[in-house]
């Protein structure tokens, strides 16, 4: 298949993610949804560093500027903000939470891409199986080419 511009190369896209949506539904805002959950822990833990490297006695990460703020006041909302232990106990926490989110999208999108390829692989095995073949019996076989 030639695709002859942009415009026919989006319409398939388009037409892929319609039949997605339609086969799928809601499932696969379930799996947006761990997908930015996954990011979002992702992110928290990278951030999570900085008051670690702080409570161990890395000077630089204490001056973030309005990041380190924020951070600081919410890790003293939760009484953790300058003991390291709890910071780390912390970070393993939101990393595990990742972890957890991340297996779980991992093996959403595998399902979801071994049963999208079985409906396709069923649907092209009963057009085939289903066709009607009525007119090849009707037709003189030497004109087809060998």
């Amino acid at each position: 298949m030639v695709l002859d511009d942009k415009s026919s190369f989006v319409s398939l896209i388009t037409g892929l993610m319609a039949d997605v949506r339609s086969r799928y539904g809601w499932k696969m805002a379930v799996l947006v949804l761990l997908m930015t959950m996954v990011a979002l822990s992702e992110g928290l833990g990278m951030v999570l560093l900085l008051p670690l490297l702080a409570a161990i006695g890395v000077s630089s990460a204490a001056e973030g500027g309005l990041l380190a703020h924020w951070l600081n006041s919410g890790l003293a909302y939760f009484g953790i903000e300058h003991s390291a232990y709890l910071i780390a106990i912390a970070l393993l926490m939101v990393f595990a939470v990742q972890l957890t989110c991340f297996v779980m999208q991992s093996w959403w999108i595998s399902w979801i891409q071994r049963d999208y390829g079985a409906y396709w692989q069923n649907r092209i095995f009963n057009s085939l199986v289903y066709a009607e073949w009525g007119f090849l019996p009707s037709r003189n076989l030497a004109i087809f080419p060998t």
